[in-house]
């Protein structure tokens, strides 16, 4: 993604005065999640970054730069629907009028398990097209999506297979994102985090990501919509790293709407 590109050039060009000069390269386009996962792990790269979101195994086996890059937005979500349904969904207004309906999300997606673990109806699917004719073919009502890729996503479906972007909900939960490296990468992982520090304290990371995030936001109307906050028990296993990440700024840790 662009965005991370950008960001790592923001957090190096802010610290070439005290670490030196530096080469960036991007990584090979459509490296999917479980190969670059592998690449960070293992160092196939050096000096090998990607985003991704906080979790124990994570922490454990990687190295993370101690610093939220995406102020949270991965963590609100709206949804998918079939039109017809929007008159139903406007008369949910918390979490127990939402556990009506059956959620469709991706084998495997981290979200399934804070869903379920707030009570709801999880239904998976193995990819986007599939999961999307399981809403089309009333198998699921809800396909939630991140608020910075639903709009991108509705550009790009079949006119014979198309989806509405719901108008009413927002849902959220905890779903901070770091940068991570492998094991071996302290040294640039640190220098990467005094750069976004840097960047935060001086405004330039929050004026990247408006440029990447702020018009989905006003698109999609969030403060207009009904927010049902959900819990996210899995993060009380890397509370310690949660309690690092409170000494930033606060505009630089959380999205306000």
């Amino acid at each position: 993604m662009e965005y991370d590109y950008d960001l790592m050039k923001l957090a190096l060009d802010l610290t070439v005065e005290t670490h030196g000069p530096y080469k960036l390269v991007k990584t090979p386009i459509g490296l999917n999640y479980k190969r670059a996962m592998e690449f960070a792990k293992k160092g196939t790269f050096p000096n090998f970054f990607m985003r991704n979101v906080v979790s124990q195994d994570a922490m454990q086996e990687l190295t993370a730069v101690k610093f939220p890059v995406e102020r949270g937005i991965a963590g609100y979500r709206v949804a998918f629907i079939k039109p017809n349904l929007q008159k139903e969904i406007e008369q949910v207004t918390d979490v127990s009028d939402l556990r009506r309906f059956d959620i469709i999300q991706g084998i495997g997606w981290p979200d399934n398990l804070i869903l379920r673990a707030n009570g709801l109806r999880v239904l998976v699917g193995p990819s986007f097209p599939n999961i999307r004719d399981m809403v089309v073919n009333d198998r699921a009502q809800l396909f939630f999506r991140g608020v910075s890729e639903i709009l991108k996503e509705y550009q790009q479906q079949p006119d014979d297979r198309r989806l509405s972007v719901e108008k009413h909900l927002l849902i959220y939960y905890p779903f901070p994102r770091l940068l991570v490296t492998a094991k071996e990468n302290g040294q640039a992982a640190k220098r990467v985090e005094t750069g976004l520090i840097k960047a935060c304290k001086n405004g330039s990371f929050i004026e990247l990501w408006e440029k990447y995030f702020q018009s989905d936001l006003e698109e999609l109307g969030l403060k207009n919509r009904k927010t049902i906050p959900l819990k996210n028990p899995f993060l009380e296993q890397v509370s310690g790293l949660l309690q690092e990440l409170e000494k930033l700024p606060p505009e630089c840790r959380h999205l306000r709407l």
